[in-house]
């Protein structure tokens, strides 16, 4: 594979960001909805913990919503950091 060194393959100490899912979706594209996990900057997110992190997105945009904050997406980025620095 053309790109960065290593990449395209999966072992152990090398870096992946990947998406596991529970059936094939080159035999059905619908199957890239059932997510069983990810990996992502080395860590493992089990299908309930992303649901659960879109749940508190999804409270966190509501009340941003009522809050008329001027920057957006300097809020949404501030709290992707603060998940990010509580998950180590």
């Amino acid at each position: 594979m053309s790109g960065a060194p290593g990449a395209g393959t999966i072992d152990v100490g090398k870096r992946a960001d990947l998406v596991l899912f529970e059936k094939n979706p080159l035999t059905d594209i619908t199957n890239t909805w059932k997510i069983n996990g990810v990996m992502i900057k080395g860590r493992w997110l089990k299908v309930t913990e992303i649901e659960k992190i879109l749940g508190e997105m999804a409270v966190f945009y509501k009340t941003f919503k009522k809050q008329k904050h001027p920057n957006p997406m300097r809020r949404a980025h501030g709290l992707a950091r603060i998940r990010t620095a509580g998950s180590k």
